[in-house]
């Protein structure tokens, strides 16, 4: 098992965003759909600068 950092989780959501399909992400940093999911509904999409000031999005 891997522990991600805040930054990495934040990273590999962004990639969702920027049109890299959920699939390849699972592939590529080797994690459950179960995983990514809950942590989008966690950090939602976030940039690295807002999460290094503390600025978490309102759900």
């Amino acid at each position: 098992m891997f522990v991600f950092t805040e930054s990495q989780i934040i990273g590999i959501l962004n990639e969702a965003v920027h049109g890299i399909s959920v699939a390849e992400l699972f592939r590529r940093h080797g994690m459950s759909d179960a995983t990514f999911y809950n942590w989008r509904s966690i950090y939602g999409v976030m940039k690295v600068p807002m999460m290094n000031l503390g600025q978490f999005p309102v759900i």
